[in-house]
């Protein structure tokens, strides 16, 4: 309601384009499909040469793949790979861009081609800028831990605990997986 309100008192305003940004986010991580996608097509209607339009596009993306339409999943697919392979996106915009379409794969039941990406992006090195990188190592050790490799998932638990370059609520996850992980193995 802050955001429709927003728009509603400032149509003219030219950072407007934020709040219906915002909004379709927020619509679609609500839930409400059919607003996130009206909303989604009334920022790319208005707003095409937007400094927020590939940011925008890249969470249409993630929204379009949550749903289980193989229409609307290709087409998450093709607008992610897009934006990875444009040259004028910056480096984190692409890692997010990447990071989503692993998980679109992922659960699409292509593991391999997540399991790649992820690796992918896991093997940069750790920062807090881009953390996508750490959360396609939170998602590896899952992986691992899926597959019977409990001291893959380990190692990955230790490297971020080590880093100290992170911040803090990674490290404190890492602790929580591998506490977890060793109950289980008692």
């Amino acid at each position: 309601s802050e955001y429709k309100d927003i728009i509603k008192r400032f149509p003219n305003n030219e950072l407007i384009q934020e709040a219906w940004g915002q909004l379709a986010y927020v619509h679609s991580e609500a839930g409400e499909k059919e607003s996130a996608l009206n909303t989604y097509k009334t920022f790319f209607a208005k707003y095409p040469k937007s400094s927020i339009y590939t940011a925008v596009r890249v969470n249409y993306a993630k929204f379009l793949g949550s749903f289980d339409v193989d229409k609307k999943t290709k087409t998450a697919i093709k607008i992610l790979s897009e934006i990875i392979n444009s040259e004028t996106v910056s480096e984190r915009l692409k890692e997010t861009a990447s990071f989503y379409l692993a998980e679109i794969y992922y659960k699409t039941n292509e593991q391999e081609t997540a399991k790649s990406i992820y690796n992918m992006l896991g093997a940069k090195t750790l920062n807090k800028k881009n953390i996508y990188r750490v959360y396609a190592l939170l998602k590896i050790a899952h992986l691992y831990i899926g597959e019977n490799q409990p001291s893959k998932a380990i190692e990955i638990y230790n490297k971020l605990i080590e880093n100290n370059k992170l911040k803090k609520e990674i490290a404190l996850e890492a602790f929580q997986s591998l506490a977890m992980l060793y109950t289980k193995r008692k």
